[in-house]
């Protein structure tokens, strides 16, 4: 999910939502709990053809440093098959303080329908991936048979882990399990609320770390943390720990539109830096711990 840029010994700058095909896969696929759901789910999506919404995104950088915004336009469509989803319209988009031009017939597609399928936005932006982080958890929730009512709760196991190893990023990946409460129902405000965490698997990765060491436990949990980059000077800068997601879904109802979506990112763990392949020869550990904050709310 979280993508690191070395400086020094340490971490830190630019994350994206790495996880997101993980979440597309989840999605598409049969991920529940139980059996298949029997009656509508209260927190399912109600959609209009033709109804315009607005969103708006803002996204903390790791550590309170350069984030990112966006406003999203989204109009309700329906496929040839029947089925409804948005098309969101990006604009005023900014990543680590810089204005984002995106090409005129740009769009992004998502919805809440369960038999809709999920696919990677095309551009790899922060606003649009958290914002397809959103819709996904949404969805996982409404898919559960076991939630229908406050307090129910589902738990989804997907322990295989998730790559961004790429160049100079030789070993990168995590693993999560997907652990979803219907945490309200304001029956008189007309709202609804659910929480979707994504939290390490209680066994680990299913992948076997590069290195022994990497295995032994840095946090409260196994590690489901790994990320190994070649550095410019021929060493091997290693991270390891533990990194999950709380998002919170308030949505209105009885159309089942997100009202705002809250997602809290922390990564904690060590760092070394190694001087051989095999991660054997390596310097004292300097612990790290990083934090994102990221809203997306309904525009007035």
């Amino acid at each position: 999910m979280t993508q690191f840029i070395r400086t020094g010994v340490f971490a830190a700058a630019s994350v994206i939502c790495l996880s997101c095909p993980l979440l597309a896969e989840a999605a598409a696929g049969n991920a529940s709990s139980g059996t298949v759901a029997l009656t509508p789910s209260p927190l399912a999506r109600r959609y209009t053809e033709g109804e315009t919404l607005n969103y708006r995104i803002t996204g903390a950088g790791v550590n309170n440093g350069p984030g990112y915004y966006g406003e999203a336009a989204s109009t309700v469509k329906k496929s040839t098959e029947g089925v409804f989803y948005e098309e969101l319209k990006w604009s005023k988009v900014r990543e680590l303080g810089q204005e984002v031009k995106l090409p005129e017939d740009f769009r992004q597609y998502v919805s809440l329908e369960p038999a809709f399928k999920h696919v990677m936005p095309g551009l790899m932006y922060s606003p649009f991936l958290d914002s397809f982080n959103f819709y996904v958890d949404l969805m996982l929730a409404i898919k559960q048979p076991a939630i229908r009512k406050p307090g129910d709760r589902a738990y989804i196991k997907r322990s295989l882990p998730n790559s961004w190893a790429y160049g100079a990023t030789l070993v990168g990946y995590d693993c999560i399990d997907f652990d979803i409460t219907f945490t309200e129902l304001n029956e008189p405000s007309g709202t609804a609320a659910v929480l979707v965490k994504h939290v390490p698997p209680p066994a680990g990765c299913s992948t076997k770390p590069p290195a022994d060491w990497m295995n032994k436990p840095v946090m409260d949990t196994a590690n489901n943390f790994f990320q190994v980059k070649k550095t410019s000077e021929g060493k091997y800068s290693v991270m390891v720990g533990k990194e999950f997601f709380n998002v919170d879904v308030r949505l209105a109802l009885p159309s089942g539109r997100i009202l705002s979506a809250v997602m809290y990112n922390p990564v904690e763990g060590i760092a070394k830096v190694c001087s051989d392949e095999k991660l054997s020869d390596c310097g004292a550990p300097e612990k790290f711990s990083l934090v994102r904050n990221i809203t997306m709310e309904l525009a007035p």
